[in-house]
Order: C-alpha cells, then sequence, then structure tokens
C-alpha cells in the first residue's frame, strides 16, 4: 500500500471515529429530558415526535448501511435505535396520552416495514434501490431535524424548559 493511500485510510477510520462520537453524543442528549420525564412522572409537554424520528431514521440508515456495508453507520445507527427506543419507552411510561403515542407508532411501522420489505424481497435494481433508500434516509433525517420545532414551539406555546429542543439543537449544530 503506497504512502498516499495509507494516509487517505487513516484519514477516513479518523473521520469515522469523530463521526460515531459526535452522532452518539448527539443522541445522548435526551437522557436529560427522559431523567426530567421521570422525576415529574409526566412528559410536561415534551413532543414524541422526535424521538420517533429520530428512531425511524436510525432504522433506515441502518439498513442503508448494511446495504452498503459501511461499519461506522452500522454501529451508529445501532446506539441511536437502542437509545431512542428506550426515550420512547420512558415517554409512553409518563404520558397519559398512551394511544396517540400507539397511533404515532403504527404510522411509523406503516412507512417502515412495508420500505424494509420493498427492499429484501422485492428489489429487481440493487443499486436503484440503494439510492432510492439513500434518499429516503435523507429526506427523513430532514424531518427529523424539523420534528425539533415541535419543541420550540413547546417552549414558546408553554414556556416549558425541560423539552429537548436546546441539548438536541445545538448537538445538531
Amino acid at each position: 500500500i503506497s504512502t498516499a493511500s495509507r494516509k487517505s485510510m487513516d484519514r477516513t477510520v479518523a473521520l469515522s471515529w469523530i463521526a460515531t462520537v459526535s452522532t452518539v453524543g448527539m443522541y445522548g442528549t435526551g437522557f436529560r429530558t427522559c431523567q426530567e420525564m421521570r422525576k415529574k412522572r409526566n412528559v410536561n409537554h415534551v413532543s414524541f415526535v422526535t424521538f420517533l424520528m429520530c428512531d425511524l431514521s436510525c432504522i433506515l440508515w441502518l439498513k442503508y448501511g448494511v446495504l452498503q456495508e459501511d461499519l461506522t453507520l452500522i454501529v451508529v445507527n445501532i446506539v441511536g435505535v437502542i437509545m431512542h427506543s428506550f426515550y420512547m419507552l420512558v415517554y409512553f411510561c409518563n404520558t397519559t396520552e398512551k394511544s396517540r403515542v400507539i397511533g404515532w407508532l403504527c404510522g411509523c411501522a406503516a412507512v417502515v416495514y412495508p420500505v424494509l420489505i420493498y427492499i429484501k424481497y422485492f428489489v429487481d435494481d440493487y443499486e436503484k434501490a440503494v439510492v432510492r433508500l439513500g434518499v429516503l434516509c435523507s429526506l427523513t433525517s430532514l424531518i427529523t431535524c424539523s420534528s425539533r420545532l415541535f419543541n420550540v414551539v413547546s417552549l414558546i406555546v408553554f414556556q416549558s424548559r425541560c423539552s429537548q429542543g436546546g441539548p438536541v439543537s445545538h448537538a445538531n449544530f
């Protein structure tokens, strides 16, 4: 292996580690919100949509990482799925609107499962499927960042400081 190739691989590995640590750090910002929900035994105007969209995004990016055989995407998104599933569980345990949460979860499943089934069983052109999934992942990431606006609305309308708006928004930049 040439020196130039080795330097390029070293940069790629370093960038992968930086991306992994910063992304997992961003995912960890929900812990404080969950602590507040558990302490107060209510969700206190925290938006479930943010947790759900982050989980959905991680699930889709995980599938994309598996298809691309990208270990960085796989590791980061496994951590993201676990953490956001935990956050949703804490939310569910502390909300009085459980049927609404179940409705959101069913709606999310109605989006995710057909996509995953299509890619697994019905795809004719593997490359096109990967590209389409990549576009869907990018759109989902955009929606995930936009879902944080629910927290800003909560902060303004309810003057609630315990919504995830602050730390998660800062972590995104």
